[in-house]
């Protein structure tokens, strides 16, 4: 069987545009974009998160420190928002060489808005 050139291209728009609905009522639509999350810093130590990826910006003590919180937002997919306290946060945990912010600096891997309580610096 022989097709004319241009009926052939409209009968394979037309089997793309079919194929293309198909598969999204297979498979469903794409999920929305998630929201960020917003964390509080409001402990001053440097403490690491318990359960990195939770959702949740714990220490040990259920406090969030600015590592903690920075831990926590790298974890999660999109942006995200660090909201800190007024304080004099300074880095305890020695360590060089490695992009978790586990140790020495902290490390952010991911989109993040960093936003201040005022205060004169």
């Amino acid at each position: 069987m022989k097709f004319n050139g241009t009926k052939s291209k409209w009968q394979r728009l037309i089997l793309s545009i079919v194929l293309t609905i198909g598969l999204i009522g297979l498979f469903g639509q794409p999920p929305a974009a998630q929201a960020g999350y917003a964390f509080t810093v409001n402990y001053t130590g440097d403490t690491d998160d318990t359960v990195t990826g939770n959702g949740y910006c714990e220490d040990f003590f259920g406090r969030c420190s600015l590592r903690a919180a920075i831990q926590e937002t790298n974890a999660q997919p999109g942006q995200d928002t660090i909201i800190i306290e007024t304080g004099i946060y300074i880095l305890t945990q020695a360590g060089v060489g490695e992009d978790n912010a586990d140790t020495g600096d902290l490390d952010i891997t991911d989109d993040l808005i960093i936003q201040g309580q005022g205060g004169v610096y």
